[in-house]
């Protein structure tokens, strides 16, 4: 009895730190490093490498949002070497349903990323412009601040170039650090960036006890 007590704790435990990484006023940091590409077009699949760091605030809970980088070669299927890269902003939230656990510990999450990015084939066609990306990914927290995610993402480019339009499908494997809100504001102290206050509760003025009328 002793042991099943002990483990619907440590089971519930989990539960509540796998939900409390995603908490208003926490930091997101990490990177995808790796991703399989399928490519539309004759070039056929192709492997790539690419690191894609960002760094996500939570402005409410299950959501964050922050700037995204990204940086990459893709070789294969013919097509020479591609250089590709990105600047933008993203924005992700994070399933708060514990039904569609697929395993203790983790998260479904979707996330959508927009800027400016760039397609150069060498000695072939190029895209620079406009890019989106969207698409589900899942999250599993092998320790309380630490998550190994996947992303399966749809990627479009337009813009000016050889090439008007260039679309892809991309998985990604990383990891990303769940930094909580107390050591985010004081990581963005030492920074130099002064986090806003938060609100305290005002203080409802002491009612006075009404002056009896003196007996005369």
């Amino acid at each position: 009895m002793k042991k099943v007590f002990t483990l619907t704790v440590m089971l519930f435990t989990m539960v509540c730190a796998t939900n409390a990484q995603t908490q208003k006023g926490n930091i997101l940091a990490g990177a995808n490093i790796s991703s399989f590409n399928f490519n539309f077009g004759d070039e056929g699949n192709t492997f790539s490498f690419a690191i894609t760091p960002e760094v996500g605030f939570f402005v409410k809970n299950n959501l964050a949002v922050g700037p995204t980088v990204t940086l990459g070669l893709i070789t294969g299927g013919g097509a020479g070497t591609t250089f590709n890269y990105g600047l933008g902003a993203f924005g992700r939230y994070y399933v708060s349903d514990n039904s569609t656990e697929i395993m203790k510990g983790s998260r479904f999450f979707f996330e959508a990323d927009a800027g400016l990015n760039g397609i150069n084939i060498s000695g072939g066609e190029n895209t620079n412009g406009i890019g989106f990306g969207f698409g589900p990914g899942l999250a599993w927290f092998m320790t309380p601040s630490v998550g190994l995610e996947g992303l399966l993402k749809y990627n479009l480019t337009f813009g000016f170039g050889s090439s008007n339009i260039n679309n892809r499908i991309g998985l990604g494997i990383g990891f990303h650090v769940y930094v909580p809100n107390k050591k985010a504001r004081q990581l963005m102290k030492d920074a130099g960036i002064q986090p806003q206050p938060e609100k305290q509760p005002e203080k409802q003025p002491e009612k006075q006890p009404e002056k009896q009328p003196e007996k005369q």
